[in-house]
């Protein structure tokens, strides 16, 4: 429990100097949509990225924009963020996953992908480091409730546990 609250203050301190970066490298850019997925080539940059031009937003219907969308739309919500980092990661060589999860009366989505210290998870909450390689561990740092979950590719198909 302690070990959650500690990440989740991280992540927390994390969303703020991010924000703070992104407003100042990224806010503005004029690039278009294939020049910003070209800059955003770590998830430190796509996170300051997503920190300083997507204002969270929930869908009244759900619905799961496309990175383009999101883009273009500069808001939305969990999923609709986790989509856009996940495109960005994979276009850079990051092998990542859309995480979606639940349980009895929430839902969160983000994108998930793992390096050398185990997984991170890219989205609403920031950028966060798990030191885990257990997904299930991940999913109850969000919300401790939630206990069911599913990877999905970029095609939003499923992806064998």
């Amino acid at each position: 429990m302690l070990l959650r609250l500690l990440l989740q203050f991280k992540a927390w301190m994390m969303r703020i100097v991010c924000k703070i970066h992104g407003y100042l490298y990224y806010r503005n850019n004029r690039i278009g949509f294939e020049g910003t997925i070209r800059m955003l080539d770590t998830p430190w940059k796509i996170n300051c990225w997503l920190q300083a031009n997507v204002k969270y937003v929930p869908d009244k219907i759900d619905y799961w924009q496309t990175a383009q969308e999101t883009f273009s739309r500069r808001q939305g919500d969990c999923d609709d963020s986790a989509r856009f980092a996940q495109y960005c990661l994979n276009r850079h060589g990051y092998q990542s996953f859309f995480l979606l999860m639940w349980g009895e009366s929430k839902g969160h989505a983000t994108a998930l992908f793992k390096d050398g210290h185990g997984y991170y998870t890219l989205g609403t909450y920031g950028l966060v480091p798990h030191n885990t390689e257990d997904i299930d561990m991940v999913v109850s740092f969000f919300f401790g409730n939630m206990t069911e979950w599913v990877l999905l590719d970029e095609e939003l198909k499923p992806v064998e546990k």
